[in-house]
């Protein structure tokens, strides 16, 4: 029997840091090293009757992390799929540049991105003006969605949004 095809379903479910699901689409899973994160997707609303998720990881650091862990990168891609095996939709993530890594993250998820799609996912990026300055959104979404042309609509009209700020 041949072995299962390696897709962002099967990699990250292999090999992960055990998650704590502490409620409704919220996530929480520690490092070897001691690092927190605590993932949650946030409804903020409807866009003509379609739900809208953003997507936020927060990391409470124990040790220096430079994206090199592929442990995080299967966690971070498995809680995604437990996200999209209940909810056929998109998630929209705008990086943080309160830091100034907001590159660093943009980079680090679309190389993440491009590591584990099977090819049943879209991502579709730009950067926009927050008010604070420039940063990178990004979108995530089923292919075959039945509602794609309507979250591709919602993402074009984000955009529009927030480079009006």
């Amino acid at each position: 029997m041949a072995p299962p095809q390696d897709t962002i379903l099967t990699r990250p479910m292999l090999h992960h840091y055990d998650v704590d699901e502490v409620g409704p689409l919220h996530y929480i899973f520690t490092t070897i090293g001691g690092s927190i994160y605590d993932l949650s997707f946030i409804n903020v609303g409807e866009y003509d009757s379609l739900p809208v998720y953003a997507f936020n990881i927060d990391r409470k650091e124990a040790e220096h992390c430079n994206g090199s862990d592929n442990m995080v990168r299967n966690t971070v891609a498995y809680v995604l799929h437990l996200f999209f095996e209940n909810i056929d939709n998109a998630i929209l993530s705008t990086c943080d540049i309160d830091d100034g890594k907001h590159n660093a993250r943009h980079r680090l998820f679309k190389r993440w991105f491009n590591d584990l799609n099977d090819g049943n996912f879209t991502f579709l990026e730009s950067q926009v003006n927050t008010g604070y300055g420039k940063t990178w959104a990004m979108l995530y979404y089923h292919k075959d969605s039945i509602l794609a042309s309507l979250i591709k609509k919602y993402f074009e009209d984000y955009l529009q949004l927030m480079n009006e700020l």
